[in-house]
């Protein structure tokens, strides 16, 4: 957010035809329209003109937030705190004022709430002086107990108030030069409506021996959207003011409250616009500029061709516009001048951006692409080093260019349950003073508390052969741990995915974080750096300052009272906290680098620009379709649903039934509305389908996959949900069962269940997987992907159930879900299919009675009496509903047989087509001898 940017901010201001910038010298300008995020104390925004630095300042309770369109001050104390307990306000150069002779300050911009005579500006000096190396007048915040400025006034000044005490209708002007203030016409309220969260055009004017004073004073003159507000003559010059305290949202009055607004864009002239200037401003509007590309070479004329190659008088001429164009390379950087036109760097400049070092450790993930990654594959360091990635835990896979893990479990997990995440070698870390961790990752769905990076110990021991902190992954759960020593970077804050907490602690003394926001889309690729940087910022060479980047852009630092070499970084983890209750990360990594140095902010931008290796291993073969047990298709004639209709397997006539009212059939899929709950009559509850008693609890192994389409989003809606509840209803019902009839049922929950959900309460596409038996405890993972969830989309579900995998052993079973051939989440369950009473087995339709039935329409469902691999899920999401499959080819057996011996053949191993064993049958039995067949 420094000059290096400036460029790259000027490439997205609007164009517009026959329009232009009003005339005269535009000295300063400010625009605060950043990357949507936050804006901590310390954040720089560069003057696009002049390179001059607004530097925010203070962040108690909130930071300030980049907008995307401006940057918001929070407004959530006075100016009368010391540095850590300071809203955020805008701190201008000192003598932006007094080195003008004629001036004008324009600003767009929104107050959001008034407390206190809040600043829109304030440019002057203090009656106190305060802070380090501060000058009379000047006010230096500081941290420290009792480091406040104390109750103060101004002595030199020139402000806007957004109000009057609390009234954001009246507002105040004022001016003063050695606190005289004998002219009442300097000090003037006036009244204008306004409507907070709105944005507004501020101007203030100063022409200098204009009025009542002559040559020794001047006319100030106030406009707000470009209407005259007020004038008065003052009998000073700009050059007496000692303006040392410049600032945006901030008041002279220590006791006056720090702004809550929105500032688009501010702008300093070095002359007093003129009426219509202003008014043509205002109908243009912020962020506002005419250049163009005048020779087609890909060069802004004036904010890059005039500033490098020219004499940046703001024109560029033909001469100055032939010297370069946007396919050189005028420095000899690497870097052509549109790259670094891109990039917001100097292309005159060899240094800028400075040279990237090569990385000390590299991992690219270039593998063979595999869907299913076996725990404690290792990744060597492609740089040459000794290093590795050790991939742990269950789920993992490869596509060719990244590695992605699933986020399906906490860390509180053993070895044969946890979800996969990424173990970077002990002392990675702490190995030099400073360092850089930089990675290209994609979040893939929203986990509570998911982190990217997570490094050092543990207050508890784990494992074997673990080092004091260390958790070794093994046969049983590590427990509820928290961090002793760490440094991480989190996706999430909470359940949140658009905030991100950067934290630091040692020796257990408790973490220090601080929060950013940053709005993220899942499935998006970003890139992230997190840069540490030894005996810079508050605690000297006792401490190190960390921050992070996304896609090259600061989002937040803050310092922190140890060095790397006091991190005791035994547990290095990617995708995995120091916190066992959090949740192991869901993400796709491409790319990730070490750099034993601190890579500072043009070299980060350059590598964000340029990006990861781009190529990739080889592909994953394709596995040939699965042929499934049973499938049930609606390619019947559009019209009505009514209960009873049933849908049969083709080969086994198992049926599907319809229950309930509303289901629409449209010649390819059946539609059902939503619209009640499970505590309905059958004349009155909503339409769900319905698989036969027993259906689930007959297979070893399954998988069960449908195409559906959300049609709205209801609370709790269910995918599917099979199993038994703790209400009998209806006639003829097993234990558990419900039988829809003339009287609603009572209140019932899920006694025995296996379950995906469309939506958690009501948020589409926030899915949850459970699973329960005999009304115990609800094993579950919840996955959100509601950010790539649209309602009238068809999506592909796929979950299987593999008996005997996971943590419960052969007492249990591992259920796994995908979305669009993307693996989602995955439970371990202490029960077996066959261990469930299943006799409530239902699409659309929850085993909680509270939960609504869903609206959705089902294109095909099948069944499979296997698990399905992630690379079968692949081909079937490949070839989509109603395919066609191909017959069995069966081949003929032979076997040598002696008289009086008997001989095993598996007739069916070399045939090919899946085919069905049951259908197996002896066509023409030996002539000597008996036959018997079995499956």
């Amino acid at each position: 957010m420094k000059s290096a940017n400036r460029v790259r901010d000027l490439l997205v201001l609007a164009v517009a035809a026959g329009s232009s910038l009003a005339h005269g010298d535009l000295v300063h300008r400010w625009t605060f329209d950043e990357p949507v995020g936050s804006a901590p104390s310390g954040t720089i925004v560069a003057d696009l003109i002049a390179g001059e630095e607004a530097v925010v300042i203070g962040e108690w309770q909130a930071q300030a937030t980049f907008t995307g369109e401006g940057i918001r001050l929070p407004g959530t104390s006075n100016g009368n705190h010391s540095l850590g307990f300071m809203s955020p306000y805008l701190d201008l150069p000192d003598g932006l004022i007094s080195s003008k002779v004629n001036l004008t300050i324009e600003i767009w911009a929104a107050p959001h709430s008034v407390t206190n005579y809040d600043r829109l500006f304030d440019f002057g000096r203090s009656n106190l002086t305060h802070g380090p190396n501060a000058e009379p007048g000047e006010i230096n915040d500081i941290n420290g107990q009792g480091a406040i400025p104390g109750a103060s006034n101004a002595d030199d000044n020139l402000y806007y108030s957004f109000a009057v005490g609390d009234d954001p209708n009246v507002q105040r002007l004022d001016a003063v030069v050695n606190d005289e203030r004998g002219n009442p016409a300097y000090h003037h309220d006036v009244a204008r409506a306004t409507s907070l969260g709105q944005t507004y055009h501020y101007v203030c004017t100063f022409e200098d021996g204009v009025g009542t004073y002559g040559q020794q004073g001047g006319r100030l003159t106030w406009f707000r959207d470009a209407e005259l507000v007020y004038s008065a003559d003052v009998d000073f010059r700009l050059n007496e003011m000692e303006d040392v305290n410049n600032w945006l949202g901030r008041s002279q009055y220590t006791n006056d409250w720090n702004a809550d607004a929105e500032y688009v864009e501010v702008r300093i002239w070095d002359h007093a616009l003129s009426s219509q200037e202003i008014a043509d401003n205002f109908v243009n509007g912020p962020d506002f500029l005419q250049d163009s590309d005048s020779d087609d070479d890909g060069l802004l004329d004036v904010a890059f061709e005039d500033v490098y190659f020219g004499n940046h008088d703001g024109v560029a001429t033909p001469a100055e516009l032939a010297l370069h164009d946007g396919n050189g390379d005028a420095d000899g950087d690497g870097f052509s001048n549109l790259e670094e036109q891109m990039i917001g760097t100097d292309p005159t400049d060899p240094q800028s951006p400075p040279p990237l070092p090569n990385p000390d450790h590299l991992w690219t993930f270039t593998s063979q692409a595999d869907s299913a990654v076996g725990s404690g594959l290792i990744f060597p360091d492609e740089a040459g080093g000794d290093r590795k990635v050790t991939l742990v835990g269950q789920g993992g896979a490869l596509d060719g260019r990244q590695v992605i893990i699933p986020g399906s479990t906490t860390g509180n997990q053993p070895l044969a349950g946890i979800a996969a995440y990424l173990n970077l070698d002990n002392g990675i870390v702490s190995a030099s003073p400073s360092v850089t961790f930089e990675a290209w990752a994609t979040p893939l769905s929203n986990k509570t508390w998911a982190r990217l990076f997570d490094f050092g110990r543990t207050v508890e021991t784990s494992g074997p052969g673990a080092e004091p902190g260390e958790v070794v992954d093994g046969v049983g759960n590590p427990g509820n741990y928290s961090a002793h020593d760490n440094l991480s970077l989190t996706f999430n804050v909470a359940n949140d995915l658009n905030q991100q907490q950067l934290e630091g602690e040692i020796d257990d003394n408790g973490p220090v974080f601080t929060f950013s926001t940053a709005p993220t889309i899942p499935g998006t690729e970003y890139h992230y750096a997190l840069v540490v940087e030894d005996g810079v910022g508050e605690f000297g060479s006792a401490g190190i300052r960390v921050s992070w980047y996304r896609d090259g852009v600061l989002q937040n630092f803050d310092d922190f009272n140890f060095r790397l070499e006091d991190l005791e970084d035994v547990n290095n983890w990617i995708g995995r906290s120091m916190y066992g209750g959090d949740s192991n990360a869901h993400l796709a990594l491409n790319e990730l680098r070490v750099y034993r140095s601190a890579l500072g902010e043009q070299q980060v931008q350059a590598s964000a620009f340029l990006g990861p290796d781009p190529t990739s291993g080889p592909p994953e073969p394709p596995a040939p379709a699965v042929i499934p047990t049973l499938r049930w298709d609606f390619n019947v004639s559009a019209g009505n649903a009514e209960e009873g209709m049933t849908f049969l397997d083709a080969s086994s006539r198992e049926e599907l039934v319809v229950k309930g009212n509303g289901a629409l059939l449209n010649g390819g899929e059946i539609i059902l509305p939503g619209g009640t709950n499970g505590e309905e009559s059958a004349a009155t509850i909503s339409a769900y389908l319905e698989l036969p008693n027993g259906l689930i609890s007959s297979f070893r192994e399954f998988t069960i996959e449908g195409w559906m389409t959300p049609l709205s989003s209801r609370f709790w809606q269910r995918i599917w949900d099979f199993g038994s509840c703790t209400e009998t209803h209806g006639a003829g019902a097993l234990p558990g069962e419900i039988v829809d009839d003339a009287e609603a049922p009572n209140f019932f929950q899920a006694n025995d269940n296996l379950f995906l959900s469309w939506n958690m309460q009501g948020t589409l596409g926030a899915h949850r997987l459970g699973g329960k038996i005999n009304a115990g405890g609800e094993t579950q993972v919840d996955t959100d992907l509601s950010g790539t969830t649209s309602v009238g989309s068809e999506y592909h579900f796929v979950m299987t159930v593999e008996e005997g995998a996971g943590s419960a052993g052969a007492g249990g079973c591992r259920v796994r879900w995908y979305r669009d051939s993307v693996f989602s989440g995955s439970i371990d369950l202490p029960f077996r299919l066959q261990d469930m009473e299943d006799v409530n087995n239902w699409i659309g339709r929850s085993n909680w009675s509270p939960d609504e039935n869903s609206h959705l329409s089902l294109n095909e469902l099948r069944i499979y009496d296997s698990v399905l691999s992630g690379q079968e899920v692949k081909t079937s999401f490949q070839d989509g509903p109603n395919t066609v499959f191909a017959p069995p080819v069966a081949e003929d057996d032979a076997a040598t047989l002696h008289e009086g011996q008997k001989v095993l053949l598996d007739v069916l191993r070399n045939d090919s087509g899946n085919p069905d064993p049951t259908t197996v049958a002896v066509v023409s039995p030996p002539v000597r001898g008996m036959h018997r067949s079995s499956t």
